[in-house]
């Protein structure tokens, strides 16, 4: 009896229909994307402490000099005697999924045809991973409070149509924020006050007036985003200002914080230098940049990169610049912003960075406390990838990252802010 040749759905090749050819230049998509993983890769590379049966990660921290040292005469009773001061932090993990889809018809056809530049499971599984290492990223910059937006939403009449405000651009600039995701829209205590997954249908690229536009995946109705609402991605926060995210630098360099269970106010000792100004812009200078970098020296830290977005380093460059002095025009050049350091270290410009502000880092004391690697169930189950759906014919794949961002020496790390 003849095998039966498999008919691809058409609706599941949908996503592939546009890349069909019928003459190839290339077997491979040439990704449209920013795909480095700068500060991610960094912290894997350096400070990533792994623990397969940990929960959680405890920093022991010395606090304090001992009170027993003093200066006598002869035969004077000594000063009283005294000890170490200690603490801890503590850092939960937090759980980070990936889960991709791959309908069986879409396998079948692309396993059996030459039809298409992508092999299906090679490209989600290959690429669902670059995805989920640059919401890492995402992540890693923020201060593990589980919003996608940098500010509040200006607030919109009911619609299906959200407003940005100009404030949130940076988050399509960046690719924060894009077509199809799950998003949640509300406040810190009800973070689906507005909207509880409703999926982004359309992005509109503007520096002064960006907008999205969402459809309801579940339920129907207009949304009315208030001018106290942020955007979150669908069940990232959880009432009460609880967040599902790991935290990131703009949290852990921070004065005012909560970090692995410590307050600055009770704990003074666990801040970091943060220099900004009320709110109001100011131009980058060299005695703005030396008054953080003295600040920070001052703590007993050591700064060892500085992270700015990239308008930063190249208004760093800009300042340098009029001062290069050539005897004539032999080799001259020009542009290279990613050249100048500050005090003998790189200015790195990151284009996940924050806008406005330059990060004094002491690389070694930010660390990353995991179970591991990112690992598909398989690693833990057996057999392959993706595994069949029961009662769908689709096969599902789950990509898990266990861990937590944390700090062993808050105050060697720093941030110049507010700048224009």
């Amino acid at each position: 009896m003849p095998l039966s040749t498999p008919v691809a759905n058409p609706a599941g090749i949908t996503a592939v229909q546009d890349i069909l050819k019928e003459v190839w230049v290339t077997d491979t998509l040439e990704s449209q994307l920013y795909e480095d993983t700068i500060v991610l890769d960094w912290i894997e590379n350096v400070t990533e402490y792994t623990d397969s049966d940990g929960l959680k990660a405890t920093v022991p921290l010395r606090t304090g000099r001992t009170g027993g040292v003093s200066a006598r005469g002869i035969g004077q009773q000594l000063g009283a005697a005294s000890h170490q001061s200690a603490a801890k932090a503590t850092y939960n993990y937090k759980n980070l999924y990936l889960q991709v889809q791959v309908f069986g018809p879409v396998v079948a056809k692309m396993e059996t045809q030459r039809q298409a530049a992508v092999r299906e499971i090679d490209f989600e599984v290959k690429n669902g991973i670059e995805d989920f290492r640059r919401d890492m990223c995402r992540q890693l910059q923020r201060a593990g409070a589980g919003v996608l937006t940098v500010a509040n939403l200006p607030g919109s009449a009911a619609g299906l149509t959200i407003d940005l405000g100009a404030a949130n651009y940076p988050i399509i600039d960046r690719g924060w924020i894009y077509v199809d995701q799950l998003i949640d829209i509300g406040d810190a205590a009800a973070p689906t006050a507005a909207a509880g997954s409703y999926r982004i249908a359309s992005v509109v690229d503007s520096t002064s007036a960006p907008q999205i536009a969402i459809s309801s995946d579940s339920t129907s109705g207009n949304v009315t985003a208030l001018a106290t609402h942020q955007i979150s991605l669908a069940g990232n926060r959880v009432a009460g200002g609880v967040s599902n995210e790991i935290n990131g630098i703009e949290g852990l360099v921070d004065d005012t914080s909560t970090v692995g269970g410590l307050s600055p106010a009770t704990s003074p000792y666990w801040k970091a230098v943060k220099d900004f100004n009320a709110g109001t812009p100011r131009a980058l200078s060299i005695p703005l940049m030396n008054n953080v970098w003295r600040k920070i020296k001052q703590r007993g830290g050591r700064t060892e990169v500085l992270l700015a977005d990239l308008v930063q380093q190249q208004k760093y460059y800009e300042l340098l610049q009029p001062q290069v002095r050539f005897a004539g025009d032999t080799r001259l050049a020009a542009g290279n912003v990613e050249g100048p350091n500050f005090n003998t270290v790189q200015l790195i410009g990151d284009p996940d960075s924050l806008p406005n502000r330059i990060y004094f880092m002491n690389k070694s004391s930010i660390q990353l406390y995991s179970a591991g690697g990112i690992a598909w169930q398989n690693q833990t189950t057996g057999g392959d990838i993706l595994a069949w759906r029961q009662d769908y014919d689709a096969f599902v794949g789950r990509a898990a990252k266990y861990g937590q961002i944390g700090t062993n020496r808050r105050a060697s790390n720093g941030v110049l802010g507010d700048l224009s």
